[in-house]
């Protein structure tokens, strides 16, 4: 196959190599037809490899179809991930705390938990000391352990 890309009695052609035969320079004739690719079909597979860190880029042009592009992942390898840090990407069930292994230690008021902040969807973090505060500003008193246990549930 031979593509031109320049001239202007062959410019922007693709030429496809006919002959069948075993031939001679100079002596055989080898024979190439013009040939003019399709934009119509239907992509049935497409075929990639790990090529490493650019494994799949896709730049500032879109997909596009006129039905639907599946991709089948079965997994992403943790070196392929960064951090997400994009809001709403990641919903909270989808966190594993059963899998984490547990502090090992008593809980104390530097620890952080997550909150979701005026329940607006703002999560942000929190050292257990606001729930110290918060417990007593509802009037429960850290020396009354009695208390805060019912409280707590």
């Amino acid at each position: 196959m031979i593509v031109v890309n320049q001239g202007t009695a062959n410019d922007n052609k693709i030429f496809l190599c006919t002959t069948n035969n075993t031939a001679t320079l100079d002596s055989d004739s080898i024979t190439y037809n013009v040939i003019t690719p399709s934009n119509v079909g239907t992509v049935t597979s497409i075929g990639i490899a790990d090529a490493g860190a650019g494994e799949i880029t896709v730049g500032n042009t879109p997909i596009t179809s006129n039905g639907n592009i599946t991709l089948a992942i079965n997994s992403i390898a943790d070196t392929k991930l960064g951090t997400i840090s994009t809001a709403n990407k990641v919903s909270l069930t989808a966190l594993n705390i059963d899998g984490g292994s547990d502090i090992g230690a008593d809980l104390t008021t530097s620890d952080l938990i997550i909150v979701d902040d005026g329940a607006g969807g703002t999560n942000k973090k929190a050292a257990l000391s606001r729930v110290v505060t918060l417990m007593t500003a509802q009037g429960f008193v850290t020396d009354d352990p009695t208390a805060l246990a019912i409280a707590l549930g």
